[in-house]
């Protein structure tokens, strides 16, 4: 089967705009997690900033807003049955459950990503947030109509997943290495193995 590839940079609420209607088999989105602050995300004892980006700063009304939009974009442009990836934390997975509940998508799966290498909490007054989480919706509640390659997972392999087995909804991946890292030094980058497990 030949595939071909478009890299489109700009705003999201723009670009898929020009996108057909139920055109799209699968959107893996890795939106901003409404994180940093106006004065970087760290700890006031600390001069470590670990995000500090204008594209990852929002009010909570201004989040919903954002995220409300570009879903309902993707939801547009998604084929009936298409699936919809949405990568999130738990300070934002949470908004993005009850948004694409509202728009009626079936929840296929929560995924826990753990990253076995994941960077320590610089506050030490909490536990070190080593997962994130990805949600596997299906555009219109289809009962069954979406793709799943069964056969496929079974040849994912990492710490948590046997190879030959049943994949779990636990993911064992690292960080992004540098080599993966070679377009720029994106600081929440996800790591290629990531995007080979949900598509």
């Amino acid at each position: 089967m030949e595939t071909s590839h478009k890299l489109i940079k700009g705003d999201c609420l723009e670009e898929l705009k020009k996108i057909p209607d139920e055109s799209i088999d699968l959107v893996f989105s890795d939106p901003p997690y409404g994180l940093a602050k106006k004065n970087g995300l760290g700890w006031k004892y600390s001069k470590h900033i670990t995000l500090e980006e204008a594209w990852d700063i929002f009010s909570k009304d201004e989040y919903f807003e954002f995220s409300l939009k570009w879903i309902s974009e993707c939801t547009r442009v998604l084929k009936h049955g298409g699936s919809l990836w949405v990568c999130g934390s738990f300070h934002n997975i949470y908004l993005m459950g009850f948004i694409l509940h509202h728009l009626d998508f079936k929840i296929n799966n929560s995924i826990v990503w753990f990253k076995p290498n994941a960077q320590p909490n610089i506050t030490c007054r909490m536990f070190t947030e080593s997962t994130e989480h990805l949600i596997w919706a299906v555009k219109n509640h289809s009962k069954t109509k979406w793709t799943f390659n069964y056969e496929c997972t079974k040849n994912i392999e990492d710490p948590i997943n046997p190879k030959g087995k049943q994949t779990r909804n636990v993911w064992s991946i690292p960080l992004t290495s540098k080599k993966e890292k070679w377009a720029g030094a994106h600081p929440t980058q996800k790591p290629e193995e990531l995007l080979s497990f949900a598509s």
